[in-house]
């Protein structure tokens, strides 16, 4: 199934503590997701290539917002979170 391209309008947004900092999560469709990857619009189709390989593990979401799009993975899996020195220690 492809990822569902929505826009963040559409979903609740919410703050949470990961790896010693303050994350962008999103509830849609009575899942949780976190913020893994934002670009601007001229990125949107590679971004939308890597969110339908990450759909294969887990559910993603792609959302649009005005200037942006950013990739969703579930936070029922820890195990695509990644670690604390990468970039998604520091959300956008």
């Amino acid at each position: 199934m492809l990822p569902p391209v929505i826009s963040e309008e559409e979903c609740h947004l919410f703050k949470f503590w990961f790896n010693n900092s303050v994350q962008n999560g999103i509830s849609h469709n009575g899942e949780l997701f976190y913020r893994s990857q934002t670009v601007e619009p001229n990125e949107r189709a590679s971004l939308y290539l890597q969110a339908c390989k990450l759909s294969k593990q887990a559910p993603v979401v792609v959302t649009a917002a005005e200037n942006s799009y950013s990739l969703w993975v579930s936070l029922r899996h820890p195990e695509l979170m990644p670690a604390e020195n990468s970039v998604f220690a520091n959300p956008v």
